[in-house]
């Protein structure tokens, strides 16, 4: 028995490393993207051996690779940002590319053409066309943090911007809060259920295997950049049925960044629905109560300079919610037939419900039947 425990120990460790390092690469492989290229010279004629660096504009890491025999080079798993790739061989002008950008689950192609002269001598190129992908067939698309940060989303629910993709449409029906704490939207894809979106944050499952929501609703300051995938996505998305959804939170650099913001909603902002809020000099009536504050922030930067960074982000949501229902009712009073129509107001101090410790008066405005 201590024999067989002793063997059994070695070969569960040989069962759970390859795990652990097949479930590292497929998580990498949802959150960073590739580079590649070809390196060609003058003549159109391809340059191997040529060294290729990846140097990070805003964490100033640096990534190095070759060309092969054939001229070309791939760096895959490399972080979403913005890039200098800078190109040199012996005999030739080095080159540099900047202001590359990498985005999650894209290939970004950079060919060069390097010219004859020496190393010292630098070509700069200090915009970078958009290339076109030609390794896959994959129908996506992109939102970059600015994107998300100034469009206007309704209570700032991430998921609310997955209807800005082609074939995407709101559910009909939405979990209740009680089950659904994070507000996570319902949406079909491409005539696909919501169950068949998956949702991916930094490289995660991020899935509610039993209501098909998100897990994790993150906030939209601490979004660098979503990536929706509606068709030809790769295999490793086995899960998905409408569309895969994968998330990259932001992270720290060598500047100290961050922001703060506070969103209110108030009744006194509102207007009043005339055919079902009352004016407001009549008691109980008018507008019902709102006052919604959303308030938070986030901040990033350097722990050790090039070396280790650091971010966080903090949302509150502080809700108090009134609801008015019209309803008509038959009264038979003396001499004249009147219609009553009794306005409910509820109040509640929760942030969910209007049923926990809600509060109920009844106006009633009588109005002469003709």
């Amino acid at each position: 028995m201590h024999n067989a425990k002793r063997h059994l120990c070695p070969a569960l460790a040989v069962v759970l490393v390859p795990a652990f390092f097949v479930s590292r690469l497929a998580a990498q492989q949802a959150v960073s993207g590739t580079v590649l290229g070809t390196v060609t010279d003058a003549t159109n004629a391809v340059v191997p051996g040529a060294s290729v660096s990846l140097r990070n504009l805003d964490t100033n890491i640096t990534t190095t690779t070759a060309t092969n025999d054939s001229g070309n080079y791939v760096q895959t798993q490399v972080m979403p940002g913005r890039y200098e790739i800078t190109i040199e061989k012996t005999g030739f002008n080095r080159s540099a590319q900047k202001n590359v950008n990498v985005d999650v689950a894209q290939s970004t192609r950079v060919d060069t053409t390097l010219q004859l002269g020496e190393v010292a001598q630098e070509l700069v190129v200090s915009a970078a066309p958009p290339g076109l992908e030609t390794d896959r067939a994959e129908v996506t698309t992109v939102m970059e943090s600015q994107q998300i940060t100034e469009w206007p989303v309704l209570n700032r629910n991430f998921t609310n911007l997955t209807l800005l993709t082609p074939g995407s449409t709101k559910n009909i029906w939405q979990h209740a809060a009680a089950e659904n704490p994070q507000t996570s939207t319902l949406v079909n894809t491409n005539g696909q259920e919501f169950s068949g979106t998956n949702y991916l944050l930094d490289g995660m499952n991020n899935n509610d295997a039993v209501l098909g929501i998100v897990m994790v609703n993150p906030p939209i300051d601490s979004v660098a950049e979503s990536n929706v995938a509606t068709s030809n996505y790769d295999a490793e998305f086995s899960q998905a049925g409408g569309a895969v959804v994968r998330v990259e939170t932001k992270s720290g650099s060598n500047e100290f960044h961050g922001s703060a913001f506070e969103f209110l909603q108030n009744d006194n902002l509102e207007a009043r629905d005339s055919f079902t809020q009352g004016l407001k000099g009549i008691p109980n009536s008018g507008i019902p109560e709102l006052r919604w504050n959303q308030f938070g922030g986030s901040a990033g930067g350097p722990l050790i300079k090039n070396k280790v960074f650091w971010f966080g982000d903090y949302q509150g949501t502080r809700r108090r919610m009134g609801a008015s229902e019209t309803v008509r009712v038959p009264r038979q009073q003396i001499g004249t037939a009147t219609s009553v129509i009794s306005v409910f107001l509820f109040t509640t101090p929760t942030r969910e419900t209007l049923t926990e410790r809600g509060e109920c008066r009844l106006a009633e405005v009588l109005f002469p039947n003709p």
